[in-house]
């Protein structure tokens, strides 16, 4: 496929941009506008390759541009920061590409080439959320700059849901996936906008609206504005037209366990729902969940959602069988995870992130994959009481980031896309593991009260009266 200027002019441009936007706002909010911005706007031109440059891809032009420009304009933060025990799980991540290919003869040239290209795709957006939204300012700072984003995509997503995703093909002279046998659902046009898929745009849409929820149940009114009630429903009503089933299940199931965590105290059903993308993986390579039940159950609604899933599962079951050849560090790139026949052609079809990184990079890839995203809200959520994190308004930016990567990494079991705005939250939570303590420690502070006067006569001949009280 020919790389059109356009798509060349975004993806080159972007750095610019950044650079300006350094240059004239404040590193935080440069980094916000730069973090969100790019990943609306910029053409999701997955394998596209520029003589001379490194590919490009639209994450890692994002990470890249707002490391660089942090280098340039904000060196002071990056100097700041100090080594946390959950930082170790996100350096064994990006490390572990080189042990995959050391171990399957791939050579240490291929392993530095797939630790550059973990780095930009994950490590760089972990670090720049340890960099800018470790504190209250940061998370309250990307809250806000997620939900004017979404704002943004409204009227877009409108569009394609009417006229079906035309976009990218209008913008940037490519249709970024074959749309035609999968962008119809629900009676109408699944919107996709500048996004890989129309799940992928589903998902951030729902995320979005969670974040209005929340920001609105907790006395947030307006914003920039903008009425809040109405920015929630509209963006809620969009949602519902991206036509995502398990993106709208997501945002329901995150709502209610916080709301039950509000007024019941009943934090534990968060740690449920961050205990599944942990527990699926083992259930199914270990085989005490075979997903038949499911099966039979979905086929009551709909006989071709049912087969859906039994070739998932089946596919899932052939991987699995092939990673378990090697099961500490996997077969490396290049697809040597997948499974051909006897004539060697590929026969497995790949979905699910944690199927993916389990064939290439084995259980030390996945595990520190999965505790670099779930243990920093962890760590939050267990020292700051359900009751604390979650009816505080002055913590429902956190309060809701909290949920944000839990929601990612489930839909991670069933669907491979990655984003680094979800990757940049779990590292601003990470840098929070010390601050949010030492806030759940300290007592709440109490208004200052203004000393009382005594009264002290005058003295002399002439002692004037006392004023009345």
């Amino acid at each position: 496929m020919s790389l059109s200027p356009t798509v060349l002019i975004a993806l080159l441009g972007w750095p610019v941009i950044t650079l300006v936007l350094f240059a004239v706002c404040t590193p935080r909010r440069a980094a916000t506008i730069a973090l969100v911005g790019g990943w609306l706007l910029l053409p999701d031109a997955v394998g596209f390759k520029i003589p001379g440059f490194t590919d490009l891809t639209k994450a890692s032009v994002i990470a890249l541009a707002i490391v660089a420009s942090a280098v340039l304009f904000d060196v002071g933060s990056l100097l700041r920061l100090r080594p946390r025990f959950v930082d170790l799980f996100a350096l064994v991540w990006c490390v572990c590409p080189m042990a995959s290919s050391i171990d399957n003869g791939l050579g240490a040239y291929d392993g530095l080439q797939a630790v550059r290209i973990q780095v930009e795709t994950w490590g760089l957006p972990f670090l720049i959320g340890r960099i800018y939204y470790s504190d209250i300012e940061g998370m309250t700072e990307l809250a806000h700059g997620l939900v004017l984003g979404g704002l943004v995509y409204v009227p877009l997503c409108i569009f394609e849901s009417r006229m079906s995703p035309q976009l990218n093909q209008m913008v940037y002279g490519f249709y970024a996936y074959d749309w035609a046998g999968g962008a119809s659902r629900l009676g109408g046009w699944r919107p996709s906008v500048f996004m890989q898929f129309g799940l992928v745009l589903g998902l951030w849409m729902a995320c979005i609206s969670l974040v209005a929820i929340w920001l609105w149940v907790n006395g947030t009114r307006t914003l920039m504005g903008l009425p809040m009630g109405l920015v929630m429903s509209i963006l809620v009503i969009t949602t519902v037209m991206c036509r995502s089933l398990g993106s709208l299940v997501l945002m329901a199931a995150a709502v209610g366990v916080m709301l039950l965590a509000r007024w019941f105290r009943l934090g534990a059903l968060v740690f449920v729902m961050l205990l599944i993308p942990v527990a699926y993986p083992v259930a199914r390579y270990t085989g005490v969940f075979s997903g038949d039940g499911i099966v039979s159950f979905s086929q009551g609604f709909s006989s071709d959602r049912a087969a859906s899933l039994k070739f998932r599962l089946d596919n899932e079951d052939m991987l699995i069988d092939k990673a378990s050849q090697r099961p500490l560090v996997g077969w490396g790139r290049w697809g040597r995870a997948r499974v051909t026949n006897d004539e060697g052609k590929d026969i497995s079809t790949t979905d699910g992130i944690w199927i993916i990184y389990l064939g290439s990079c084995g259980w030390v890839g996945l595990t520190s994959l999965t505790v670099m995203m779930l243990l920093p809200g962890a760590l939050v959520m267990r020292k700051l009481k359900p009751y604390r994190l979650w009816a505080e308004p002055a913590l429902a930016p956190v309060a809701v980031m909290v949920m944000i990567p839990i929601i990612y990494m489930i839909d991670c079991l069933p669907n491979g896309f990655v984003n680094p705005v979800y990757i940049c939250v779990a590292g601003g939570l990470a840098g929070w593991v010390m601050p949010v303590f030492a806030y759940a420690a300290a007592p709440a502070p109490t208004a200052p009260v203004a000393p009382v006067e005594r009264y002290v006569p005058p003295t002399g001949p002439e002692t004037p009266p006392r004023p009345a009280a």
